[in-house]
């Protein structure tokens, strides 16, 4: 039986791959919305958990929306309001 935790970790970092190797296939498609969210967040200077604060979220919250594990549809108007963005 694995943890759990380690599991979700895994998750999380299978997903990032993914999301990388979509990436290097069609390099000129427009940034995601957590591509985009991550270099908003950067540019503002700020963490995950920052940015979970200025939303109200958990910071894992902000790291599964950025690695596209999930995207929550409900979080989308905070993280714009937050970091200034359209995020779609």
């Amino acid at each position: 039986m694995r943890d759990s935790g380690l599991e979700r970790t895994l998750e999380r970092i299978a997903a990032a791959l993914e999301l990388i190797a979509a990436r290097l296939h069609s390099p000129h498609q427009a940034p995601s919305a957590a591509e985009s969210c991550l270099q908003a967040r950067k540019r503002a200077g700020w963490t995950q958990q920052e940015l979970a604060d200025h939303c109200g979220v958990s910071q894992a919250s902000v790291s599964r929306f950025e690695c596209g594990v999930h995207t929550p549809r409900w979080l989308l108007p905070d993280l714009e309001r937050a970091l200034g963005v359209k995020l779609e």
